[in-house]
């Protein structure tokens, strides 16, 4: 009788660990689900709603997104329709999101609908703002909308400067105007990317740059006290290098980028001291490589002579080192908009290389990427014949990334004249 009733019970327990590590990992699997909108995981629900949705194109696909964006019973759903309208982009569909938004109670589905919103454009933003001020939008709901938005834009600018390796190529003028109208509303969400864990050295050094496009001098006291920090902003060396030295110099490359961003946009709002202090110290780097090639210059003659000559590989290393902290600087000047101390620092740049090609075919790379970025300077000032110029020379020696020409901004004052689709074909 006891061995039988053992065995009943256990079986019992048995019955309900089972019920209970189902229930956990069904709480664990919505868990996921909510988490996985975040900023953390770019473009999940996307992905997860264009493998499941069945909603179509047109506007039989749009009536029923609409249909099941009402429905109380999935929240799945919902969240695959809220994405499906905002994929529609239709104007029409603004307010049925931003009434949705006001009524939605799970933090997933609030999250898919602010997303949906954001990739309305303008009139997303200015819409949700309206509804907050009339009371149909609560004040979390419009904060969700403002941190999706700032994902969003984030995650579409990272996808435009980046090339397949993921190395960033480059910045084009203005690349965060799209989250001016959020106005302060975009501050919190760009703190927590710059200052919190989980985000990539990218992504960090964007929501800084972000800033500087949104002129919010109210974070220029916080990005300030960011930039002096010691450990800001990947935490401990020490600890870094006990716990991870493969990294450590990785790490470090990534801080001094993410430094230089901070630097550059505490300019733009108005603080100088961080980017003297840069550069000072690019300054500096290239007086050591000029105090360099000079000691040598007491021994074997003029580098510049002997660049070429198969022998002297060493002296060509110094003198391109010294010429890529001559090009730092140019690009600093450039990023602040100091463009005639830019233009001056990269002509340095082009005498260099030309001392150094004599004919061959060495940092022809670094020459036409100086062409380029003296053609985007001019294009900016409005000076016409200077930019078709400078870019006609940098196709000239070589530069061929035509996708990065089409979306740069920087261009747009010469896209109309009629030889700068000329000079591109040139080169194709």
């Amino acid at each position: 009788m006891n061995r039988r009733s053992d065995r009943m019970i256990r079986r019992r327990w048995l019955v309900i660990a089972v019920v209970a590590f189902i229930g956990s990992a069904s709480c664990l699997a919505a868990t996921h689900f909510d988490r996985s909108a975040s900023l953390t995981s770019p473009f999940f629900v996307e992905r997860q709603t264009a493998e499941r949705s069945g909603f179509g194109e047109g506007e039989t696909g749009r009536i029923a997104a609409e249909r099941a964006l009402r429905d109380p019973s999935d929240y799945r759903l919902r969240a695959e329709a809220a994405l499906a309208l905002g994929r529609h982009r239709d104007p029409e569909t603004i307010g049925t999101l931003v009434n949705a938004l006001g009524a939605e109670r799970s933090p997933s589905v609030r999250r898919a609908i602010a997303r949906a919103i954001a990739m309305l454009g303008t009139e997303g933003i200015t819409a949700v703002k309206a509804a907050r001020d009339r009371g149909a939008v609560d004040t979390d709901a419009a904060a969700t909308f403002a941190r999706e938005k700032v994902s969003s834009c984030l995650e579409s600018v990272a996808l435009t400067v980046t090339g397949f390796n993921g190395e960033v190529k480059g910045f084009f003028r203005d690349p965060f105007r799209e989250l001016v109208p959020l106005g302060g509303d975009a501050r919190d969400p760009l703190f927590e990317v710059v200052f919190g864990s989980g985000y990539s050295a990218l992504a960090k050094t964007l929501a800084v740059r972000a800033f500087g496009d949104l002129r919010d001098a109210d974070a220029a006291s916080r990005l300030f006290d960011a930039y002096n920090e010691p450990d800001f902003p990947f935490g401990n060396r020490l600890e870094l290098r006990i716990l991870n030295p493969a990294r450590l110099a990785d790490t470090l490359d990534q801080e001094e980028e993410l430094r230089k961003a901070i630097a550059f946009t505490l300019y733009r709002l108005g603080e100088e001291r961080p980017f003297r202090d840069l550069e000072s110290k690019q300054k500096n780097t290239i007086d050591r490589r000029l105090d360099d090639i000079a000691m040598l210059e007491r021994i074997y003659g003029s580098l510049w002579d002997r660049a070429d000559q198969a022998t002297d590989k060493g002296i060509l290393h110094y003198l391109e080192m010294l010429n890529q902290a001559e090009w730092e600087l140019a690009y600093s000047y450039n990023q602040v908009h100091m463009f005639d101390d830019a233009i001056r620092q990269y002509g340095i740049v082009v005498k260099n290389l030309e001392r150094l090609n004599r004919g061959k075919d060495v940092s022809t790379g670094l020459l036409n990427l100086t062409h380029y970025n003296l053609a985007c300077i001019h294009a900016q000032r409005n000076d016409v014949e200077s930019a078709l110029r400078e870019l006609e020379m940098a196709i000239d020696s070589g530069f061929r990334d035509y996708g990065w020409i089409d979306k740069d901004r920087d261009l747009d004052s010469v896209r109309s004249d009629p030889r700068f689709a000329r000079i591109l074909a040139k080169g194709r």
